[in-house]
């Protein structure tokens, strides 16, 4: 409830004589000069918050998405690494294996 200037004027003068300046003007602070100064009132509050959930909400999915977006990125290049570095490491494998068998062979026909 907001209180016209002529009774916060009456209210300062009554009060600051008995409870000292920095007491009544503390006291007063919580009853608003103007109508735009107004407490909040519960519905305005609550519309303000869903307001703020919403836009929370928008923003987190938001984020969500490019998160997402970033580790399907990740997951293509390590797996393009991955198959990169396991064929090369096949290759390898498979080449020394084929070089061990023709060593094996050699030494056998050498020998009958």
């Amino acid at each position: 409830m907001s209180l016209s200037e002529k009774s916060r004027h009456v209210m300062y003068e009554h009060f600051e004589a008995m409870l000292g300046e920095e007491v009544t003007n503390e006291m007063l602070s919580y009853f608003p000069a103007r109508d735009v100064e107004e407490p909040v009132t519960k519905e305005f509050l609550k519309g303000e918050l869903a307001l703020v959930r919403l836009e929370l909400h928008d923003e987190i999915s938001g984020l969500r998405e490019d998160m997402c977006t970033e580790i399907s990125k990740l997951r293509t290049e390590f797996g393009d690494r991955l198959t990169s570095e396991l064929s090369g490491q096949l290759r390898w494998i498979v080449g020394t294996q084929i070089a061990i068998l023709a060593v094996v062979v050699a030494l056998i026909i050498a020998l009958h």
